[in-house]
């Protein structure tokens, strides 16, 4: 059985009309990029793997200051978990262990300049999956690298509370008006 991935849940939820499709088209472009080399680094790669483009390098550099800051060691990087009990999968851009902790983070990289509501939602069910998959996750983070190369912006995510709910019911009428269940 096919489950929807988190982010086809809670596509109702990013409202990306005011952007011209262009614009839009090329930012995703961008964070594909940007993630894969973020995703490079944690699997012990090279850029070399990563077709980046001069102006994607800026924000791996904030990418680079965030490591510098936490040391962070890569556990999971994009690996698709799933939850067959509530019907629904993702990949998490990592999940990490930072030194002095003994508890797991799940990351969420983001390349927008403006904050999203629905990011909040978004890590807290990457965290329940990687629960679920035997990680003993106990918080969340989105981190907003910057497009100057300035040390990125996070923001801690509320993973048990009102964005796991919010989760929830987006799951709940994503399965009432897809599946009819």
């Amino acid at each position: 059985m096919k489950f929807p991935s988190v982010t086809t849940v809670l596509s109702p939820f990013s409202d990306f009309s005011m952007i011209r499709p262009e614009v839009l088209k090329r930012a995703a472009e961008r964070g594909t990029r940007v993630h894969s080399a973020c995703s490079a680094y944690g699997l012990g790669l090279g850029l070399w793997s990563c077709s980046m483009e001069k102006g994607d390098m800026l924000f791996y550099y904030s990418f680079l200051k965030w490591v510098e800051a936490i040391e962070p060691s890569f556990l999971s990087v994009e690996e698709e978990f799933k939850d067959d009990c509530l019907g629904y999968m993702g990949h998490p851009d990592a999940v990490i262990s930072i030194s002095r902790e003994k508890r797991l983070t799940v990351i969420d990289y983001k390349t927008p300049m403006s904050i999203s509501r629905s990011w909040f939602p978004q890590v807290a069910a990457y965290a329940h999956l990687a629960r679920g998959c035997g990680y003993d996750v106990h918080r969340g983070l989105a981190v907003r690298l910057r497009r100057n190369g300035g040390a990125p912006i996070v923001t801690e995510v509320d993973i048990d509370g009102e964005p796991w709910a919010a989760f929830m019911n987006a799951l709940g009428a994503y399965k009432y008006f897809n599946t009819g269940k």
